[in-house]
């Protein structure tokens, strides 16, 4: 793009002196040359050019000298360079031009015509140095206004995404810790199911869950894997839909060639049976190995020491330790399951699989009511209240496990007793722990 044509006005009272100049620069058409010849028929010119880029002015002029004229053009063209012509002997006179008038540089006379035109030059380039860098300056702050304001008005459309994204993820933080509790419970449901075949084993599923998960949590599990532990350990014999009922009343190592084959493939039946359900996919496995034993003699796959499953190993200990509690009587129970759960340590179960759910033994299979201070209350089904604990299991007239003693109501609880005892008369009502006065 070609540049603009730059406009120069030359003050002198000199006629000839004019002439000369125009002379000088009649072959330059990017230049105007514009002429005056004094200080008042040039600020009226300025009135009418405020776009000149560039001002040479004499300095020895009659009526308004070339300092005075110099300063007067400041008020309409405050951009214009300017420049003094001057005399040797007024050296004081363009110093002056320069302090009061804004002259950038002041020109001797007589003047070198290729000194004069250079000068003129490099005045008029830095005039449009200047006005482009005005301009990028207005356009910059421009530029600085309208970002301020996209700023402003994102900040604002970020804090209402923040405000509606938390809101979104609460929600959606609610609705899955619902799923999960809804998962949870139905998990529970299938092992309360299960059990109705075998209803010595009542609460079995349950109390296996309660040792594995809080040995897990002992052994520093991630949240992923405990969750994975919790329905593999619920689930873990849900194989055994599929074993015939005469042999569920068997001890396993008293069954026949037959029977201990059907035994033995539960726990592939189990894995099969969640295999379907993607999520399921690692508690699938549990159920799978957790007869595997530490010295590679178990089943179905005889794994050894820690090709077995960490959660597998941690099921198998605990399924053992619940089945052994259940064989004894009194207060001595316990330390005798414990007693053969340590003795079977490095052959059959994993060692610190086995000390992890030792350790939490205790605490699980702690007595619920308190001999002295606490009696048992029946209380009906809508009187119930958040806090309360149940003094016995809640049981179906089906036979089927609702609730287990000890439990801590809750509001959700609470509707499942509702709910079952507007179907069922034998939850009417329940027996909670009251504390005596």
């Amino acid at each position: 793009m070609a540049e603009q044509t730059a406009k120069v006005l030359f003050v002198d009272d000199e006629a000839n002196i004019l002439k000369a100049i125009n002379r000088l620069f009649i072959e330059d058409d990017d230049l105007e040359i514009m002429t005056a010849a004094g200080g008042e028929e040039g600020l009226a010119i300025l009135r009418d050019n405020p776009d000149v880029a560039l001002i040479v002015s004499d300095q020895r002029m009659p009526g308004m000298s070339g300092v005075e004229f110099l300063a007067a053009s400041r008020e309409i063209v405050p951009n214009a360079l300017r420049m003094v012509l001057t005399g040797y002997a007024d050296i004081e006179a363009a110093v002056d031009a320069i302090n009061r008038g804004g002259a950038c540089r002041y020109i001797s006379k007589p003047w070198d015509d290729e000194a004069l035109r250079a000068a003129v030059r490099d005045g008029v380039e830095r005039f449009r140095l200047m006005e482009e860098n005005r301009h990028l300056h207005e356009v910059i702050r421009r530029k600085n206004e309208e970002l301020a304001r996209w700023n402003r008005d994102l900040e604002k459309m970020v804090q209402e995404q923040s405000i509606e994204l938390q809101r979104k993820y609460d929600e959606s933080r609610e609705l899955n810790r619902r799923l999960r509790e809804h998962f949870r419970r139905t998990v529970k449901a299938v092992a309360a199911l299960m059990e109705l075949r075998d209803r010595r084993m009542r609460s079995h599923a349950e109390n296996v869950s309660r040792l594995a998960v809080a040995a897990g949590k002992r052994m520093e599990m991630k949240k992923t894997d405990l969750e994975r532990l919790l329905v593999g350990a619920m689930l873990h014999d849900v194989g055994k839909i599929g074993i015939a009922d005469v042999n569920l009343d068997v001890p396993p190592e008293k069954l026949d060639e037959a029977g201990r084959r059907e035994y033995q493939a539960h726990p592939v039946i189990g894995q099969t049976a969640v295999a379907a359900i993607v999520s399921m996919h690692h508690a699938g496995l549990l159920i799978r190995h957790h007869h595997e034993r530490h010295d590679g003699a178990g089943f179905p796959d005889g794994l050894k020491g820690d090709d077995i499953p960490l959660g597998a190993r941690i099921i198998a200990a605990a399924d053992f330790l619940d089945h052994r509690v259940r064989d004894f009587e009194g207060d001595s129970g316990l330390d005798l399951s414990l007693k053969n759960l340590k003795d079977l340590s490095g052959s059959r179960f994993d060692p610190e699989a086995a000390k992890h759910v030792a350790a939490v033994a205790r605490e699980v299979y702690a007595e619920l009511l308190p001999h002295a201070g606490f009696v048992e209350r029946e209380v009906p089904a809508e009187r119930l209240r958040n806090g309360m604990v149940l003094a016995r299991d809640v049981v179906a007239s089906s036979g089927l496990l609702l609730l287990r003693k000890g439990l801590r109501l809750d509001r959700e609880s609470i509707e499942t007793l509702k709910s079952h005892a507007r179907i069922d008369p034998a939850n009417r009502s329940v027996r909670v722990i009251v504390e005596t006065m």
